[in-house]
């Protein structure tokens, strides 16, 4: 399903900015730094619909129907 895609994806997108954050250091933190931006964008992410609670719901009732 396209939900469980988007949270994978946003799972992912936030271990390689980390990663890359991790490596360029303190000045990667700084609000002119293009990672920075990264950061902050990939972590709302996680908020923009569906989130990971909802994207769970989503499967749950495609997979063994809505609940009664």
């Amino acid at each position: 399903m396209l939900v469980g895609t988007k949270a994978r994806t946003v799972d992912t997108a936030q271990h390689v900015v980390d990663e890359a954050l991790r490596l360029a250091g303190g000045s990667a933190y700084r609000s002119s730094s293009e990672l920075a931006r990264l950061a902050r964008d990939v972590r709302a992410g996680q908020y923009h619909p569906s989130t990971r609670d909802s994207a769970a719901r989503t499967i749950a009732a495609a997979e063994l129907g809505p609940l009664a």
